[in-house]
């Protein structure tokens, strides 16, 4: 099976706001190809049973130690099938048509290397600290996907 899409969401003790968020990717209703990998940062706790009993297709990697955010991307990133990585938060809730749109946006604009979702506050409320130019290298800001 051809994944157009690796969702790696790194948990470190926040096993609620994980599972909140695998949902609320279900709950998107992609019409993408898509895995998502958690990678186990918690050293002592394994959510794995539970992972598996809730989510069967959730591909489970336990990290030999927390060794924090990067080395857990990178760690998912090399059980990825995908033919792009989507890097997300433990305590984030996808909205419906947030992967198809980020999928479509890289993938009809080969100049992109990167892309970055617009995030909201629970309130609905844009964070007002992103950016809405183009990501250069020079400028550190995110791309704007609608």
């Amino acid at each position: 099976m051809k994944v157009n899409i690796s969702i790696i969401i790194v948990n470190y003790n926040v096993k609620k706001e994980l599972f909140n968020s695998i949902k609320s990717v279900y709950a998107s209703k992609p019409k993408v190809l898509f895995e998502i990998i958690v990678v186990d940062n918690d050293e002592v706790k394994t959510i794995n049973h539970e992972l598996n009993k809730k989510f069967p297709k959730v591909k489970y990697i336990k990290s030999p130690g927390n060794n924090g955010f990067g080395a857990g991307n990178n760690l998912g990133a090399k059980h990825a099938k995908g033919e792009y990585l989507f890097f997300l938060n433990p305590d984030t809730i996808v909205k419906p048509g947030a992967v198809d749109n980020l999928f479509s946006f890289i993938k009809n604009n080969k100049k992109v290397g990167i892309a970055a979702p617009m995030l909201y506050h629970e309130n609905e409320k844009l964070f007002k600290l992103q950016g809405e130019e183009e990501l250069t290298p020079l400028r550190n800001s995110s791309i704007v996907i609608y």
